[in-house]
């Protein structure tokens, strides 16, 4: 079984390949998620490249500077019985959300799922040649996958759904142009179970 181990601060993601599709774990101190993605549904062609940090403890730091800065001005204004203390405080957890916060910072793939959203990776993480081997593994089983599963015409099956089988294979760049036009008519000329592309 291909699988990939990624950490970045405090969250931990774990991706593993079978046969038929992947399953992504994630988690972090405060919650934790598994999901099935089937081949059927990842779109390896369209990942996009982001920069991102944890929002909770982005909210959290703005909070506490916005308090750190009502101290000090109510401080100044000679109102320090109730403000020191909660300067004390705020710049507390100013200090230690906000060392969070850059701690978190970090640029992820994100690789869309039709009909489940998306899902994200860590970009170079372990390191840039195991996230590029990883994506390639992921692309080549999907690939092979779907050619055997669907690049095949049977004239028992729905012609529509095998039209949108397709579809589906060329828009997910499983198979080229020429491939699509030769596999289409032959499912529109009702021929005999017609073998299709296959590619190791």
């Amino acid at each position: 079984m291909v699988q990939l181990f990624q950490q970045h601060f405090l969250e931990k993601k774990t991706f593993h390949l079978n046969e038929t599709g992947m399953k992504a774990t994630s988690s972090t101190l405060f919650n934790s998620s598994s999901n099935f993605y089937p081949f059927e549904l990842i779109e390896t062609n369209h990942i996009r490249r982001v920069f991102k940090f944890d929002k909770f403890y982005a909210g959290i730091s703005l909070i506490s500077l916005l308090i750190v800065i009502r101290s000090i001005v109510a401080i100044l204004a000679g109102d320090s019985r109730f403000y020191e203390p909660l300067l004390f405080v705020a710049g507390g957890f100013l200090l230690i959300f906000g060392t969070w916060t850059m701690l978190s910072k970090k640029h992820v793939l994100i690789i869309p799922v039709d009909s489940m959203g998306e899902f994200e990776m860590f970009d170079k993480n372990p390191s840039e040649m195991d996230t590029k081997s990883f994506l390639d593994k992921l692309k080549q089983k999907q690939h092979k996958y779907l050619r055997t599963r669907y690049a095949v015409i049977n004239p028992d099956h729905p012609q529509v759904e095998q039209l949108w089988n397709l579809d589906m294979l060329v828009l997910k760049e499983v198979i080229t142009n020429k491939e699509y036009q030769q596999l289409r008519s032959k499912l529109l000329d009702n021929k005999t179970v017609v073998k299709g592309f296959s590619k190791d």
